[in-house]
């Protein structure tokens, strides 16, 4: 979670590091770690935008959904062709790429 001014803002999905735990819960309309970015798009609603991860665009990339009726927002990070992180919550803090947990 991303907490700012003492409000919950931001929820994360991602690999447990080196636990060799995988994290199976799903998020918001059934994105998967580890799902393949095709299946990650069917599943977005549509108005969906993509651009590099952070600075270097091998690093793979981050699909953006903004709910167009309110200031919640999705995040998707595609590395190597699947979900690598999920993140949502207000569009702000889901913008933000830091990698807050």
């Amino acid at each position: 979670m991303m907490v700012q001014e003492g409000d919950v803002v931001r929820f994360d999905l991602a690999p447990i590091d080196d636990s060799g735990q995988v994290v199976v819960q799903p998020g918001p309309f059934g994105l998967r770690l580890g799902m393949p970015r095709a299946q990650a798009l069917k599943q977005l609603p549509q108005g969906v935008t993509a651009r590099p991860h952070g600075d270097d665009a091998e690093a793979g990339e981050t699909l953006l959904w903004q709910d167009p009726g309110s200031d919640l927002a999705i995040g998707v990070e595609i590395v190597d062709g699947t979900v690598s992180r999920l993140y949502w919550g207000a569009s702000g803090a889901v913008d933000l790429i830091e990698g807050c947990t």
